[in-house]
């Protein structure tokens, strides 16, 4: 994902698919009124909500690129636990990406291996420098493994996670995972986020705002979606679905956002 540091704030997910694909039913997160949520969907300036895991190099002050490495049909993204198939599992990625670089370095944790390269942007369109630095994640297996995901499908398997389960771990992957999510033809923000637990299992809601341009002269179409996450205790198992809790239309009036009557 290329983003910068004056970008940042306005960053946006996009949704695939057509309301037909969400089911409906009453919201597990208390989600809130219209005004509100269209005030969060609707600030450029609002990134997400308070306490929500980040992941990133937030300490770099120039523009960077990060993402995780995935297959070749773009599905999933890959593990591996072995650091010299990480290795050649990157440099295969490297070398069949559009804009690609030269290895600077690579390090490892408990959840991915990340590797560090100058990537060469003269081309792009909006760059100011010549390179700048690019992250490559590769989960390691022993983490999570995503083999069989559909990422462009926002309900179904959602892979194994084979970190000692917790609420936050599971809490922390998912948020992570929905920075890397994209939603198209729709921008989103996430609003809320709720967890809960049983006997059988880790629950984890995210509250995303959805906002369609409909076109000139018309306004703006607002989806509130959960998007739930469950995750198999004994197993690890993860599976996802998607709630439309709520409909309307708005619009901004002399840059104030209000409901479309």
């Amino acid at each position: 994902m290329k983003k910068s540091k004056a970008l940042l704030g306005i960053l946006a997910f996009f949704l695939v698919g057509c309301t037909d694909s969400f089911q409906t039913e009453e919201p597990l997160v208390s989600y809130p009124i219209r005004q509100e949520a269209i005030q969060l969907i609707y600030d450029t300036t609002y990134r997400y909500p308070d306490g929500y895991y980040f992941d990133m190099h937030d300490e770099i002050t120039q523009s960077y690129t990060l993402y995780q490495v995935k297959d070749f049909s773009n599905s999933y993204e890959l593990c591996t636990d072995d650091e010299l198939e990480a290795i050649r599992l990157e440099q295969e990625d490297n070398d069949r990406r559009v804009v690609n670089g030269q290895l600077i370095t690579y390090t490892q944790n408990e959840r991915y291996f990340e590797f560090v390269r100058e990537l060469d942007v003269s081309g792009s369109i909006g760059n100011t420098g010549l390179t700048e630095p690019g992250f490559a994640r590769i989960y390691k297996c022993s983490y999570v493994n995503r083999v069989g995901v559909d990422r462009n499908d926002f309900n179904g398997y959602g892979g194994i996670m084979n970190a000692d389960l917790s609420e936050q771990v599971v809490r922390e992957f998912i948020q992570y995972t929905n920075f890397f999510t994209f939603w198209w033809p729709q921008t989103a923000k996430t609003l809320q986020f709720s967890s809960e637990e049983n006997n059988d299992e880790f629950i984890h809601t995210l509250l995303l705002g959805l906002r369609t341009n409909q076109g000139t002269d018309r306004c703006d179409l607002i989806q509130l979606l959960d998007w739930r996450w469950t995750v198999n205790k004994s197993n690890g198992e993860m599976e996802r679905i998607s709630y439309l809790v709520d409909q309307f239309e708005a619009d901004l009036v002399n840059g104030v956002p209000v409901i479309c009557e």
